[in-house]
């Protein structure tokens, strides 16, 4: 069995076809280890095939074992290389085998140049077998592991997608939790993606965001910027602007919007969000004006403390002029010709006197003297006054309330404050008009004053113009001192200053409406106090001026020019005098006179011992004695924000020879 040859009768070239077949057999491997699959499975398909086609050819023909090697070859290139190589294979297959089938029946058959013994048939057989059978158990091991590989990679991939929707939902729902607004353009500012906060602000539908771009979202004026940002955020990366964005409804919310320039699949997109800047809005506009308030403060008490300072020394040259004017008035005959003179020049203190309350007054420095009193009554007596003041040529109206109006004030103020109003509706009507005074009840406040106060009543006064009016721009400033509109000479710019502090000190709030061309209204508001009994009202200069009945009054004032004149109207009126230039000096005199004094007349700012300690020591000792204090400012030293302290009886400076001799005969006969 040994000697019989295995493919061919000639033992060399079995040898060698075999020692082919091996080498063949074993590049492919190394080519397959190397991953080389379809390069192997070439080498492999064309080796078989030049070999056993040429034992087909030079051996024995189409004998059964070779049509089984043709058919085992092209299920082989199917397995290895495809369909469409198992395609070319048959009919390379059905080519050669019709090639010797013509030959032999055309009688010219190849001839056997390599006779092959029995054997080899089988042996081709077994082979074909052999190799079919190990290639398609091999590609079906490959196609299995390619199956499992593919129903991992299906597992892995539902898993991938599985965590990408998630992390997607995840996502929406960190872009919809977001407080601001999100959006995503493209370069042509199209939208193209959103939160639901972006559609709930804005007011639009989804569907009508889709056709949207960015420019419809902000106003004509501002799309030029938004465009100028966004080419920044394309070139730079990162831009941010804070521009008005319109809602549906053609509302306007400020917002801050951030840029963000990002590439996906190499096409660059912007992402970013908006902020809501509403609230930071009104948080600055807050700050803004708690600092024009403390600005305002600061300014006001500025001027407080000068108009104190002014108030101080100006009145006391005041009192002394007046003093001097009212004892000339008193010696003159009225036929006299220097009598218009003094008169003169009492008049020209007095206004200037007013000049001074004025300051005090818009810087709240003002002693008031608070009390309970009808409103209607102080409007219905203003006529007179305030007829001759605006002139003929405008017409005053006057309303009061039906029902009776009682407030705390300081009547004196609040006379002042109409008559201040009065002028400066005048003024505003050169060419004439109607100047209307009402009064009338109403509970609670306007929202435009930023008080709440909505069940408490309030009485109203109204004083209201048909002149020029006041613009937008002006009306903020009116109320600040020294600020006119008037030509140089024709105003001082305190009287509405004077108007705002008066208002406020007396715990009360003022409005103000107005058109220009149509006029102004100015409303001051006082809350309303139970009915009361009311004080009487201050006597007036038309009244009698009452004289001394011998009794002694201890005059302290530290500067002569106040002193003197004082002294000698009390004199002249029939009061004995005695007098101190100092509270240190005033204790000796009180040390050598005792008891004998009725009256204590001091002013309240002096060095050492003020007024009010100097009071404090002499009513200990004396406890009925009657004490009048009298200043051009007083420092709160008898005052607690401007209002008298209870029991205090004040004379404001400067004062004229006929009041103080009436304050004088009113404090020495009230219990």
């Amino acid at each position: 069995m040994i000697g019989v040859p295995f493919f061919f009768a000639d033992k060399l070239v079995s040898a060698l076809i075999v020692l082919v077949l091996f080498g063949i057999v074993f590049s492919a491997r190394g080519m397959m280890v190397r991953g080389w699959v379809r390069g192997a499975s070439r080498l492999l398909i064309a080796g078989l095939f030049i070999i056993f086609g040429c034992n087909i050819v030079f051996s024995g023909g189409l004998y059964s074992a070779n049509l089984v090697f043709l058919i085992a070859m092209t299920v082989l290139t199917g397995l290895l290389l495809g369909h469409r190589a198992a395609i070319y294979m048959a009919i390379l297959s059905i080519i050669l085998g019709l090639v010797i089938f013509l030959t032999d029946y055309f009688g010219h058959p190849i001839p056997q140049l390599l006779p092959a013994p029995p054997l080899s048939r089988w042996a081709i057989l077994t082979i074909a077998l052999v190799l079919t059978t190990t290639t398609l158990n091999y590609t079906l091991r490959l196609l299995d592991e390619s199956l499992e590989t593919s129903r991992r990679e299906i597992v892995e991939r539902r898993a991938a997608e599985a965590d990408l929707a998630r992390e997607i939902r995840l996502s929406e729902h960190i872009i919809n939790s977001l407080p601001g607004l999100f959006y995503m353009y493209d370069t042509q500012m199209r939208l193209i993606r959103w939160n639901l906060k972006h559609a709930t602000v804005l007011g639009y539908s989804p569907a009508e965001l889709r056709e949207m771009t960015a420019m419809d979202f902000v106003r004509p004026r501002d799309r030029d910027f938004l465009a100028e940002r966004i080419r920044k955020t394309m070139t730079e990366g990162t831009a941010e602007i804070e521009v008005e964005l319109i809602r549906k409804n053609g509302e306007t919310i400020p917002y801050l919007l951030t840029g963000l320039r990002v590439e996906l699949d190499g096409t660059p997109f912007i992402i970013g969000v908006g902020i809501d800047m509403s609230e930071r809005k009104a948080a600055q506009k807050e700050r803004e004006k708690l600092a024009e308030q403390l600005r305002q403060s600061q300014k006001m008490e500025a001027i407080g403390r000068l108009a104190g300072g002014v108030a101080h020394d100006f009145n006391n040259l005041l009192t002394g002029i007046i003093g001097h004017a009212g004892l000339a008035l008193m010696k003159l005959h009225p036929r006299d010709p220097l009598n218009e003179t003094f008169q003169e020049i009492n008049r020209a203190a007095e206004n200037a006197a007013g000049l001074t309350r004025q300051l005090l007054a818009f810087s709240r420095k003002q002693i008031i003297e608070p009390r309970v009193f009808d409103l209607n009554e102080l409007v219905g007596r203003i006529h007179k006054m305030v007829g001759r003041l605006i002139g003929e040529d405008i017409e005053l109206r006057l309303f009061a309330a039906r029902q009776p109006l009682w407030i705390k004030a300081d009547p004196g103020q609040i006379e002042q404050i109409m008559i201040n109003l009065a002028i400066n509706g005048r003024d505003a009507m050169p060419e004439g008009g109607q100047l209307i005074i009402s009064s009338d009840l109403v509970t609670g406040l306007p929202a435009s004053l930023g008080e709440t106060a909505s069940d408490r009543q309030f009485a109203v006064l109204r004083v209201r113009d048909t002149g020029c009016g006041i613009d937008e721009e002006t009306r903020p400033h009116i109320f600040e001192p020294f600020f006119t509109t008037k030509p140089v000479g024709k105003g001082t710019g305190l009287g509405l200053a004077m108007v705002y502090g008066a208002v406020k000190q007396n715990h009360g709030f003022i409005d103000v409406s107005s058109t220009p061309g149509q006029g102004s209204v100015f409303t001051l508001y006082f809350p309303l106090v139970p009915t009361a009994a009311t004080e009487p009202p201050s006597p007036t200069e038309q009244e009698a001026t009452p004289t001394g009945r011998s009794e002694t009054i201890l005059v302290v004032e530290d500067e002569a020019v106040v002193r003197e004149p004082t002294i000698r109207m009390l004199l002249g009126l029939g009061y004995r005098v005695l007098s101190a230039a100092s509270g240190e000096e005033a204790l000796t005199v009180y040390q050598a006179h005792g008891r004998e004094i009725d009256l204590l007349l001091t002013d309240v700012i002096m060095p050492g011992i003020n007024g009010y300690e100097l009071a404090e020591k002499l009513t200990a000792r004396q406890p009925g004695l009657k004490v009048l204090y009298t200043s051009g400012y007083s420092e709160e030293i008898i005052a607690q924000h401007g209002v008298l302290r209870e029991g205090i009886r004040f004379m404001e400076k400067p004062y004229s020879p006929p009041a103080l001799a009436r304050k004088i005969r009113e404090v020495l006969t009230k219990e």
